[in-house]
């Protein structure tokens, strides 16, 4: 039985055995910044700058050329090693996180094989059972199971290497990194910056990266957006740095971006350098980056971790107001984010008994629970300018949030009949425009809507919009349409 086992089982294990090899071993850790042994210098060739974690804060401008401090073309590359990064554009971005720093492990590296293994040894169980026991009644159905598990185990043994190329690549020139795990015990939330190269190829409202279908491993900066550095600082060299930033930018505002569900710290950040680039923002653009475990099976972890966020988001933006020197402070949120953000902004509200401290307040399909952003919206009221609620009915995601969350309930960023009318926001239904979940920064539309609101303070009037009244049987209250024909112009000055 074991010869004939042997030829039918030889390419599953021997796929076994390259699962476990993987790419080869993981790369040498680098050396400490400063480390008398060859530690990385100070300078381009590094991607890292020696003020990580020391606490001495840089300019936080690199490779400044140009007339804006936040976009510039580089002269110089930041990594040798990836090619000449002439015509390439870099934003410079400031950043809160109570993530837990990664840790460059086995688990890091080889983790991401760990769906195709598992699905290979099942595989390799309908093998055995026919040798076994033989073909038996379910003969044709054993063969349909084996051939749909192998499709599957092509693309997750594929999607494992892209994953292990990425980490190895990560490794390689990022002295600091963070994973998708909280920070251990009641450690504070951390400051830094990181940079972000956009390809001299970008497309608005895309944020390219390497592609499955393309067979792409790695990232190559002349075609995929780009994580060049993270530089972790102390309070005191980040609020310098951000009071340098707005000193150089054409206006002295900045938005804050807090992602959703399914996002890491790269997500977070590739995401806010695109809106930033996008709109063309005139201010400095930061992030609020909270634990998503980054994958679409972590839901309830995802609501967990986001929940925990709230006390480090609202402590982070109290800060800004009182330490930041900025003239405006916009707040954008997506998906499970507006949670955070939200109740974050009441709390806040509370503290500084009603007063106006934001200005615009931007929730695009808010994963909230509708009855509880109507008790929070007279907060947000009150501490902002004003509320602007994307919401759409073509939006699966939230639908299936709803599900999950007893099926009766529906989500703010929900128009099913209709968007919510609340009074003192802003609700603009948006699914004549837009198909999907990440319309907030993949729609060419939201994108200029979204420009002209923190550029111009745009007016919601109807030459943005069709202006719809609801009937008093269904609550009364007014919200917004838009339309494909209708859009916000910019003008060539911004604030």
């Amino acid at each position: 039985m074991l010869a004939s086992l042997q030829p039918k089982l030889r390419d599953v294990l021997l796929l076994l055995v390259l699962l476990l090899v993987g790419c080869g071993q993981p790369p040498a850790q680098s050396p400490p910044m400063g480390a008398p042994d060859g530690g990385a210098p100070d300078g381009p060739g590094t991607g890292i700058h020696t003020g990580i974690n020391t606490g001495h804060a840089p300019d936080g401008r690199t490779n400044q050329v140009g007339t804006d401090p936040q976009t510039a073309t580089p002269r110089q590359p930041g990594l040798a090693p990836l090619g000449s990064l002439d015509e390439l554009t870099e934003v410079q971005l400031l950043y809160a996180t109570d993530r837990a720093r990664e840790s460059y492990d086995f688990a890091y590296f080889y983790g991401p094989f760990a769906p195709a293994l598992i699905l290979a040894l099942l595989l390799l169980a309908t093998y055995l059972s026919k040798q076994l026991f033989g073909p038996g009644r379910f003969g044709r159905s054993i063969f349909g199971l084996r051939l749909v598990l192998g499709l599957l185990l092509v693309g997750l043994a594929y999607y494992g290497l892209q994953q292990n190329a990425q980490h190895r690549q990560h490794a390689e020139h990022l002295l600091i990194n963070y994973g998708n795990e909280r920070a251990p015990g009641r450690s504070p939330f951390e400051l830094g910056t990181c940079t972000v190269s956009l390809p001299p190829g970008h497309e608005k409202g895309v944020v390219e990266e390497p592609s499955l279908l393309k067979l792409e491993l790695r990232f190559d900066p002349q075609k995929h957006f780009y994580l060049v550095d993270i530089e972790p600082l102390e309070d005191e060299a980040w609020y310098r740095t951000l009071d340098e930033r707005l000193d150089a930018a054409q206006s002295r505002s900045l938005f804050v971006f807090v992602h959703g569900f399914n996002n890491t710290f790269q997500d977070a950040a590739f995401r806010t350098a695109q809106i930033y680039e996008d709109l063309g923002f005139p201010g400095v653009p930061l992030f609020f980056s909270w634990p998503s475990a980054g994958g679409v099976a972590s839901y309830p972890v995802d609501e967990n971790n986001v929940n925990d966020a709230i006390g480090d988001l609202e402590t982070f933006l109290d800060d800004l107001l009182v330490h930041g020197s900025a003239e405006r402070i916009h707040l954008v949120a997506h998906s499970m984010g507006s949670r955070a953000l939200s109740r974050a902004v009441k709390t806040l509200s509370l503290k500084y008994q009603g007063q106006q401290i934001f200005d615009e307040l931007i929730l695009a399909a808010p994963d909230i629970d509708a009855g509880e952003f109507e008790k929070l919206s007279t907060y947000l009221e009150a501490a902002t300018s004003r509320v602007t609620l994307y919401a759409s009915s073509n939006d699966a995601a939230l639908t299936v949030s709803r599900e999950f969350h007893g099926g009766d309930y529906p989500r703010a960023g929900e128009s099913i009949p209709t968007p919510l009318t609340t009074l003192g926001v802003d609700s603009i239904d948006v699914s004549r425009v837009t198909v999907g979940h990440s319309y907030i920064s993949d729609s060419g539309k939201i994108l200029d809507d979204l420009g002209a609101i923190l550029r111009e303070r745009r007016p919601l009037d109807e030459t943005i919009a069709e202006k719809v009244e609801r009937a008093d049987d269904d609550g009364g209250g007014v919200y917004w349409v838009l339309e494909k024909g209708k859009a916000a112009v910019l003008s060539e000055v911004p604030e």
